[in-house]
C-alpha cells in the first residue's frame, strides 16, 4: 500500500514531519531545515496529498487535503492525539474555482468584494464572501481561484489567475504558450533545457511554470507528467468557459483549520525536543508574533546557545520568559484576542497593564484594567444597563483554563462578574490570545450565579468542533462554579 505524502511549511513543521512519519505517512517537497533535521529519511518530491501551513497569526494550521480528513486513515491531526483540537471546516479550499460577482471596490485598499455563492433568501446582510486583489467594477463577473481560505476575521482571498498544480508543473490558464521557469533554479544550462523542454509541449489555452522540483527530474518524467495532466486541464478549461452562473467551479481539495491550544504546543514542543533541542514554550513563542517584532530570531538564538550548553537550558529558559514579559510593564496597552469556536476572531477592548506577577511553576499573572467605549445596551448575562465611565478588570494567568473579569460602575462599584472557561491563556506579543469556549459563568450584582450560552458549547460539539469528552469537562467546570456559590 502506498503511503500518503504530506508537504509541511510554517513554525510547526519539525513537530509535525516527525508525526506524520512516526504514522508511515511520507513527506514531499521538505524544506532545506527538514532535509537537514531528518537525514535518514527518503523524502519524495510527489504532487502531495495534504498539505500543511500556518494561519495567518500563527496560533494553528491550515490542513488542505485531496480526500477528507475523516477518510484518511491514521491521519494523527485528531482528538485521540490531541484531546483539546479545535477543529474548523473552511467553507472555502484552498486552489478551488469559482464564477464570481463583483459587488463593489475600494480603490484605496486596491481591491474588489466578490460574490461566491448563488445568492440565496436572507443573503442581504452577507452580500459578499471574498475580497479580490485589484479594482473591478460592479457587476463583472470574473472567473477567480482561492488563494487562501477564510481564517478567523479573515475574509477568503481569491485571484484571477487560475491555476492547476502537479508535482513538477503548474498550468496557468490566462498565459496561453507562455513558459516560466521557477527563479530557484539557478543553474544557467537547467533552466535553458527546461525552457525548450516547456516550449516543446503541445498547449493549448495555458501556459505552465515549471517548479522547483523539476530541476532533479528527467525531461521524460517531466513530459509524462505534462501528458497525464492535459487531459484535466483541458476539462478544467471548457468548465471555466461554460459555466454561466455564479458558483464553484472546480474543487480540488478540502481544507481545514486546526487551532493549536497551549496544550497542544506543549506536545508539539515535545515532539520536537526529539529531534533538536527545543525550549519550553518554543511554538508559544513562535506563534506570538503580532507586528515587526524579531522574538522568534531570539528564539532560534536562545536554542543555538542551549544547543552548545545544554546545561545551561533552565538558565536560559527563564531569561527568554524574562525578557519576552519585560515589554508588559504597567501602564502599557494589550489586545485581548478573544478567538471563538467559529474561528471569528474578537478585539475586545483593549486594556491597561495593572500589574504583572511571576508565579510557581513559570506560570504569569496579569491584571489588566479595561474602559468601554460605549454606554448603550446591557452587558450580556448580567442583566445590566451600559454606562458611561463602566470599567473591567480582568485577571489573566497564563496556562489558566479560566479568565476571571469583575465589571465595575465609574463610582467603583461592582455590579457583575463574568468566568470565563477558555484554553488555557497565551500572551502573545501586544497582549493575549486564548479560545472562547462560548459557555460562561455569571454573577450578577446580588452575587447570583448562572450558566449562559451552554447551548453554543453543545452545537459546537455537535458539529465536531472539540471533542465530546472535552465538551463535558468543560460543561463540569462550569457546573462546579455555580457549586462553589452555593
Amino acid at each position: 500500500m502506498v503511503s500518503l505524502s504530506v508537504k509541511i511549511r510554517g513554525v510547526y513543521s519539525t513537530a509535525l514531519t516527525e508525526l506524520f512519519l512516526n504514522n508511515q505517512f511520507s513527506i514531499t517537497h521538505p524544506s532545506p531545515s527538514l532535509r537537514e533535521r531528518f537525514p535518514e529519511v527518503n523524502f519524495l518530491t510527489v504532487d502531495p496529498d495534504i498539505i500543511i501551513e500556518d494561519t495567518m497569526d500563527g496560533e494553528g494550521i491550515f490542513c488542505h487535503s485531496k480526500s477528507r480528513l475523516s477518510e484518511i486513515a491514521k491521519n494523527p491531526i485528531n482528538t485521540t492525539t490531541f484531546p483539546e483540537l479545535v477543529t474548523i471546516k473552511c467553507a472555502y479550499a484552498v486552489d478551488a474555482i469559482y464564477k464570481a460577482k463583483v459587488v463593489r471596490n475600494n480603490p484605496d485598499k486596491r481591491i474588489s468584494y466578490v460574490k461566491l455563492k448563488p445568492p440565496q433568501d436572507g443573503d442581504e446582510k452577507n452580500f459578499f464572501d471574498a475580497i479580490l486583489d485589484g479594482v473591478f467594477y460592479p457587476g463583472r463577473i470574473l472567473n477567480v481561484e482561492i488563494k487562501s481560505p477564510e481564517s478567523g476575521n479573515q475574509l477568503p482571498r481569491v485571484t484571477t489567475n487560475l491555476t492547476f498544480s502537479g508535482k513538477n508543473l503548474v498550468f496557468v490558464l490566462k498565459n496561453p504558450n507562455k513558459v516560466l521557469i521557477s527563479k530557484k533554479i539557478v543553474d544557467k544550462d537547467r533552466r535553458h533545457d527546461l525552457f525548450n523542454l516547456g516550449k516543446s509541449f503541445d498547449m493549448g489555452e495555458w501556459g505552465v511554470i515549471i517548479r522547483t522540483e523539476a530541476q532533479y527530474e528527467s525531461n521524460e518524467d517531466i513530459r509524462k507528467e505534462y501528458d497525464d495532466l492535459k487531459g484535466t486541464v483541458e476539462k478544467l478549461v471548457r468548465a471555466v468557459k461554460e459555466q454561466r452562473e455564479v458558483g464553484i467551479t472546480y474543487q480540488r481539495y478540502f481544507s481545514t483549520i486546526f487551532l493549536f491550544s497551549q496544550e497542544i504546543k506543549g506536545k508539539l514542543d515535545e515532539m520536537r525536543n526529539k529531534i533538536i533541542p527545543t525550549l519550553t514554550n518554543h511554538h508559544s513563542y513562535k506563534a506570538s508574533g503580532r507586528g515587526a517584532s524579531n522574538f522568534g530570531d531570539i528564539v532560534d538564538f536562545a536554542e543555538f546557545m542551549v544547543y552548545n550548553d545544554p546545561d545551561s537550558k533552565a538558565r536560559v529558559e527563564r531569561s527568554l520568559q524574562q525578557y519576552f514579559f519585560s515589554a508588559f510593564t504597567p501602564g502599557v496597552t494589550i489586545n485581548i484576542e478573544h478567538q471563538k469556536l467559529s474561528g471569528q476572531k474578537i478585539q475586545l477592548t483593549p486594556g491597561t497593564v495593572e500589574t504583572v506577577e511571576f508565579l510557581p511553576e513559570n506560570k504569569v499573572k496579569m491584571i489588566v484594567k479595561r474602559k468601554f467605549r460605549t454606554s448603550h445596551g446591557q452587558y450580556d448575562g448580567l442583566e445590566a444597563q451600559k454606562q458611561e465611565g463602566d470599567y473591567a478588570i480582568a485577571d489573566y494567568i497564563s496556562g489558566s483554563d479560566t479568565i476571571q473579569t469583575k465589571y465595575y460602575r465609574e463610582s467603583g462599584e461592582i455590579f457583575g462578574t463574568y468566568i470565563n472557561l477558555n484554553s488555557p491563556v497565551e500572551f502573545v506579543e501586544n497582549g493575549v490570545w486564548y479560545v472562547d469556549y462560548e459557555i460562561d459563568v455569571v454573577e450578577d450584582a446580588t452575587g447570583t450565579r448562572k450558566i449562559i450560552d451552554e447551548q453554543e458549547l453543545e452545537k459546537a460539539v455537535q458539529a465536531g468542533v472539540i471533542e465530546k469528552t472535552l465538551g463535558s469537562r468543560i460543561l463540569k467546570q462550569a457546573q462546579l462554579f455555580l457549586k462553589e456559590k452555593a
